[in-house]
């Protein structure tokens, strides 16, 4: 099973975006939001609440460059930009995303503080491999269309699937909404295990403070994940049905190749059962004869699995197509599927009494 780390079960997901019309001003935004999370925090039957830019598996986001204090820029490099993620401080608790390194943002880090940051892991490995993050100072080229100041990191979180669950985490930054505010933000909203439905309160407290506020993208992380990886799962049940059926027909040519030559040697057999042949003898004689066209099919089959095994690579994560305990297994399988239809039609032909196949028909 795929980790997405972050906490998926009973948490589910709604955004807003507020007209620019109406909010034009940064404090209109933050107290928006900022009030609309404490209300929740109060409706009977949540665990806790917060809110970010672009939960994961919620689509979309904005990324720009990074300019690291003290280094120079420089233009034309091919680096993954990295995605702003203003947030509230309850947004991590919420989908139970540990601080790794540093601290955790605080209600005490708003427009009057230091600007600070959190960064992920791939972050890190980007702008400061080998080095310690804390302290370092940069700015990302993205402004939501308000100021976006220099940012010091204050801790690192673990990298965890934002955009997909099968391709790797980008670099992100977490930073307080009120020192980054943005007008469109998603909730995450925690429930107690076992209580109702939360929706129709979630409704009505976005509408007891704008009733022209329409929900989108609402749903729970775990159809998120689920949708996200319905194509892979749909995609490999094909997989193993292909696969399945062509083993199938495998063991019913090798079981027909097999009774067609136990049928030529009818005779043959009679005459060694006659001189005292015994049924272990009998089936060798076979075995030795479809051992040949069975390795040559394993060895052809491995390798075509190995030049093949770049295809299926975008349908796999965190399993290697070329991975030796997979195809030890499956050649393993294979193995013993033809025994079996080898070992069926062998054992029939140890029966035949010397008579019946001296008989000339």
């Amino acid at each position: 099973d795929i980790q997405p780390g972050y906490q998926t079960e009973d948490v589910v997901r709604f955004g807003l975006t507020l007209p620019p019309a109406q909010y034009g001003e940064r404090e209109q935004v933050t107290q928006f939001f900022l009030g609309l999370e404490e209300n929740l925090k109060a409706v009977p039957g949540v665990a806790s609440v917060g809110s970010a830019f672009r939960v994961p598996l919620g689509g979309g986001g904005s990324s720009g460059s990074v300019v690291v204090e003290g280094r120079p820029d420089v233009p034309g490099t091919s680096e993954m930009g990295t995605f702003p993620r203003p947030m509230t401080p309850g947004y991590l608790r919420t989908l139970e995303i540990p601080i790794i390194q540093g601290r955790e943002l605080s209600p005490a880090d708003d427009g009057n503080s230091l600007p600070v940051a959190l960064v992920n892991q791939a972050f890190v490995n980007q702008h400061f491999p080998g080095e310690d993050p804390l302290g370092k100072k940069f700015q990302v080229m993205v402004t939501f269309g308000f100021q976006s100041p220099t940012w010091t990191i204050v801790g690192v979180v673990p990298d965890v699937h934002s955009f997909s669950l099968t391709d790797p985490p980008p670099p992100e930054v977490f930073m307080p909404l009120t020192q980054m505010a943005t007008r469109s933000m998603t909730y995450v909203v925690r429930s107690v295990p076992g209580s109702a439905s939360l929706l129709a309160a979630i409704r009505a407290e976005v509408q007891a403070l704008d009733p022209n506020l329409p929900l989108r993208s609402v749903a729970t992380m775990q159809t998120a994940v689920a949708e996200q990886m319905a194509p892979t799962r749909f995609y490999l049940v094909l997989l193993t049905l292909f696969a399945g059926l062509a083993v199938v027909l495998a063991a019913v040519g090798l079981y027909g190749v097999v009774s067609y030559l136990v049928s030529l040697q009818r005779q043959e057999v009679g005459v060694r059962v006659a001189l005292g042949a015994d049924a272990g003898g009998i089936m060798r004689m076979f075995f030795r004869q479809a051992s040949v066209p069975i390795g040559s099919g394993l060895l052809v089959g491995l390798g075509i699995a190995l030049v093949s095994g770049r295809v299926l690579e975008s349908f796999l994560y965190g399993v290697d197509p070329r991975d030796p305990l997979v195809l030890t297994v499956v050649t393993g399988l294979l193995v013993c599927v033809s025994f079996i239809a080898v070992a069926v039609p062998t054992q029939a032909a140890t029966k035949i009494s010397p008579t019946e196949a001296m008989r000339v028909e």
